[in-house]
């Protein structure tokens, strides 16, 4: 069951999300913008389906025009609004800043002092407001140097307050999901998450600031290459860690004290057995974005290699492999190949102009127009997204 904070339930596009959850156990889906075409294929996927998800933008994905844009064709938050309200005619897609916050702007770097990075990351959620975004994730993990464990919070407190006070300015109904805890790939404790949802709610009664919508805790889940590392998954027991079978029902009943709801972060490949226990546990709702990244980048090498356009797909993984965006995702001892390393960041290469110009030379020399390669490249994201959607109970299998 999800209710809806205050402000959030006249957001029409939460209230249908909302009602969703409401009418049987499902777990509600965030996809990230990590490509145009996800973008599209999950609305299309919405349309056809008349289902509601989220669309999550991080600020490297999707920023204020003052810092650039993001990697995803340099779009502003207004730019993604207006393309995704455009095609959304049943208004079931909430728009979502995912990981906003301090230093977590590409624009961003270890210099960048405290105050700069929390004007910056005013800045950037005010561009969301004026957009007309549904959900503000304020994550204020990033710390580049040493820092007191409180200060997290209260820069959490901070921007919570200020998203608030300009949202209400600005007549925007709204809703807020929070988190001040690097990602984890074992579960972690209550203690931290417990101590940020009672200074909430002490803000609540002194502020009239509402409930936060969603709260990232971790769950043990983590993307590394093309897999999760999270012990979530993992077929025997983690020493020091808890079961999830015990640590969930001690989470959610926690979350559910607070009239907040879990969302998880890093839920890229599980098996489908996994995930279709999202719902049964009570899981609200769960986030993917790298493997729909991927799924993109392997239908771009199936079209390339399968039509005689082998050099291209090496030109391709060149780009891709040069950015060193892999890094991030590979695991120490690792025994992938540069291939695997150079899919891993395909996705970030969209919007290059060399990969322009090798994208327009498949067109050419397959003798596809534009929209049709797009048209191939939807059709295996959105078979990814509807077996996310069916294990979630979103839609019937």
């Amino acid at each position: 069951m999800i209710k809806l904070p205050e402000g959030a339930n006249q957001n029409p596009r939460l209230a249908a999300m909302a009602a969703q959850a409401n009418a049987w156990p499902s777990t509600q889906i965030g996809v990230g913008v990590v490509s145009l075409n996800v973008v599209d294929a999950a609305v299309e996927v919405a349309q056809e389906h008349d289902v509601s998800l989220m669309l999550i933008a991080s600020r490297r994905q999707i920023d204020a025009a003052e810092f650039g844009g993001g990697y995803v064709e340099g779009l502003t938050p207004h730019g993604l609004t207006e393309r995704v309200r455009s095609r959304d005619h049943r208004n079931r897609v909430v728009i979502c800043r995912d990981h906003g916050g301090p230093w977590q702007g590409t624009n961003n770097s270890a210099e960048t002092s405290p105050e700069r990075a929390m004007e910056e990351a005013r800045m950037s959620f005010f561009a969301d407001l004026d957009a007309g975004f549904d959900l503000l994730h304020i994550d204020t993990c990033v710390c580049p140097s040493a820092t007191d464990p409180d200060v997290p919070k209260q820069r959490l407190l901070d921007l919570y307050e200020d998203c608030w006070e300009q949202a209400v300015a600005g007549d925007h109904a709204i809703a807020f999901e929070v988190g001040d805890e690097e990602q984890s790939s074992v579960t972690e404790g209550l203690e931290q998450p417990r101590k940020l949802l009672e200074a909430l709610a002490e803000r609540r009664e002194s502020q009239g600031t509402p409930a936060p919508l969603f709260v990232v805790v971790q769950t043990g889940t983590k993307v590394m290459e093309r897999r999760n590392v999270g012990s979530l998954s993992a077929p025997y027991r983690i020493d020091e860690q808890m079961p999830s079978q015990i640590h969930l029902p001690q989470l959610m009943a926690m979350i559910n004290a607070f009239g907040t709801h879990l969302r998880q972060h890093n839920t890229d490949y599980l098996p489908d057995e996994i995930l279709q226990w999202h719902p049964l546990l009570g899981i609200h709702a769960a986030n993917i974005a790298p493997e729909y990244g991927v799924e993109e980048s392997l239908g771009l090498l199936s079209v390339m290699e399968g039509r005689g356009a082998s050099d291209l797909a090496e030109r391709f993984l060149t780009l891709a492999y040069d950015t060193r965006k892999w890094e991030k995702w590979e695991l120490d001892g690792s025994d992938a190949t540069d291939r695997d390393r150079a899919i891993w960041a395909g996705h970030y290469v969209f919007s290059e102009p060399e990969f322009l110009r090798i994208r327009a030379d498949l067109i050419q020399r397959v003798h596809m127009t534009s929209r049709e390669l797009d048209v191939a490249l939807r059709k295996r994201i959105k078979a990814c997204l509807l077996r996310h959607l069916q294990a979630f109970r979103v839609v019937p299998s």
